[in-house]
């Protein structure tokens, strides 16, 4: 929700949800060629279903988004290697947004993007002790178009970019297992 100075940072209001309901199906696939090669795929839609606040008087009807995975593990079994990458297509999302100047709500929406990680294990010593590097954000998503919740819903200057991660990041992890077996 924004006010009507388009210089002013954009100030929140958050409304009661009085009934929610989601409905969905997730589907997911997988296939190995053992032991090297691991392939894993995703789909997941959701439909969400709001009862705002009766003092508002907002009922909807299912709004759809949809979001896709896919994981790649590569094994280099004679140096104990393992090189995996992660994406994620997350697709637009609706909701609702309120119009403070015409106190009404809209359907709105965040947009879509598209999220990868890579990263690359070598491990020591039995697998007991673990060494990760890689990158998180590959493609520096830092947000997305957004009309709910940031300007007016019929004013030129509604879509916005909405916050949705801090960039790419690159990152070393260190882990030992304490087995006994």
């Amino acid at each position: 929700m924004g006010g009507s100075n388009p210089d002013a940072a954009p100030f929140y209001v958050y409304v009661n949800i009085g009934e929610y309901t989601s409905t969905g199906f997730q589907v997911d696939l997988s296939y190995n060629i053992y032991p090297r090669f691991t392939i894993k795929a995703g789909l997941t839609e959701t439909g969400r279903k709001y009862g705002i606040d009766e003092d508002y008087k907002v009922e909807s009807e299912f709004l759809l988004s949809t979001d896709v995975n896919f994981s790649m593990t590569y094994s280099i079994l004679k140096y104990g290697v393992d090189i995996s990458t992660f994406y994620k297509y997350t697709g637009k999302y609706p909701m609702f947004a309120y119009d403070d100047e015409l106190e009404v709500f809209y359907k709105g929406y965040e947009g879509d993007y598209n999220t990868m990680d890579i990263s690359l294990v070598k491990s020591f010593f039995k697998r007991s002790f673990q060494v990760t590097t890689g990158v998180k954000n590959v493609f520096n998503v830092n947000s997305v178009t957004s009309t709910a919740g940031s300007g007016e819903a019929h004013s030129g200057n509604s879509d916005s970019g909405r916050l949705t991660a801090w960039g790419r990041t690159f990152f070393i992890g260190l882990s030992y297992n304490f087995n006994k077996y």
